[in-house]
């Protein structure tokens, strides 16, 4: 007689199905999910909106930059011609300076004349 080799009983498939409910308490309540799904609705939107509001302030912050740029730059041309031109005409700014400066300031007015004197 041949003998059947032992049976494995831990690592084999039940051959009967339990005869105990499974424990609800782990799973969500329907009412949950949809709350969720909902919630996940009005993100995705409010997200949409969020990118075209960035889409926008995008395009604001690109024409403040050309704008600054072109201050710049003027501010940069301003001060090379106006340091080009105090150089070319330093030299009468210091002679008007001194000019100015050497004139003799009348402190007191000049008494008017009269008639009456010859």
């Amino acid at each position: 007689m041949t003998k059947h080799p032992p049976q494995d009983t831990e690592n084999t498939t039940p051959k009967d199905f339990a005869n105990v409910t499974p424990d609800v308490r782990d799973l969500y309540p329907t009412s949950d999910i949809r709350l969720v799904m909902i919630e996940l609705g009005n993100l995705k939107s409010e997200l949409s909106s969020v990118k075209s509001a960035v889409g926008d302030l995008d395009k604001n912050d690109r024409k403040m930059q050309g704008i600054l740029n072109q201050i710049k730059g003027g501010l940069i041309v301003g001060g090379i011609a106006l340091a080009f031109f105090g150089w070319v005409f330093s030299e009468r700014v210091d002679a008007l300076k001194d000019a100015l400066i050497s004139s003799p300031v009348q402190t007191q007015a000049a008494p008017a004349l009269s008639k009456s004197q010859p």
